[in-house]
């Protein structure tokens, strides 16, 4: 039996991109926490993830 939702999926996704934004010493401002938090389209956090060594500034990534 599978347990994963696409919404759990999203929010491990979202969390995952919190922190993969910090390791590259982005500040994430509270609208853009709650954007990332609230995006439940896994495929579109897999996205921004992509977008993230790239970027530079960070809105680059949310294009």
């Amino acid at each position: 039996m599978r347990f994963s939702t696409p919404s759990v999926k999203a929010q491990g996704g979202a969390e995952a991109l919190s922190d993969i934004l910090d390791s590259y010493g982005f500040v994430v401002d509270d609208t853009l926490q709650k954007r990332i938090t609230a995006c439940r389209d896994f495929d579109q956090i897999l996205a921004w993830i992509g977008r993230t060594p790239k970027a530079q500034p960070l809105g680059e990534i949310f294009t």
